[in-house]
């Protein structure tokens, strides 16, 4: 089984989660400014990737380059991964590969905690994605 078996409802009854959407946990956190050249290349390539419309092209095109740009900003603060294996759980379903995790250094050759997982919507269906994600979280 992998991350992307996993449905919202069932994760939140395999693991015992509850939902919560009122609740701003980054809100009082300033703006951080990005680099003026990264907001360029994203406006160059988001119509190539949406004429693509792959998920592919999205991840190439529009999330590697913001995710680099975080890298960039955390100044060895962060660690970053993409399309690694990540298995947490295997027993309990949760193992497959993440599209990019985000983690804390020392984190060069592995992955350990702790992390924040990157997944994609799966045919623009946001939330169809959510139970991929929160199976990886």
């Amino acid at each position: 089984m992998a991350y992307g078996d996993f449905s919202l409802p069932r994760v939140l009854t395999d693991f015992g989660l509850t939902l919560r959407t009122d609740l701003d946990l980054f809100g009082h956190i300033p703006p951080v400014p990005t680099d003026p050249s990264v907001a360029a290349l994203l406006n160059r390539q988001h119509g190539l990737a949406l004429a693509i419309n792959t998920g592919k092209a999205r991840s190439e095109l529009l999330v590697a380059p913001i995710l680099g740009e975080v890298w960039r900003i955390g100044r060895g603060q962060v660690a970053l991964f993409s399309g690694v294996a990540f298995p947490v759980d295997p027993e309990a379903g949760l193992t497959g590969v993440c599209d990019y995790i985000l983690g804390r250094p020392p984190q060069v050759h592995f992955v350990s905690g702790p992390v924040m997982v990157v997944t994609e919507a799966k045919n623009e269906d946001m939330a169809g994605g959510l139970g991929q994600c929160a199976a990886a979280m």
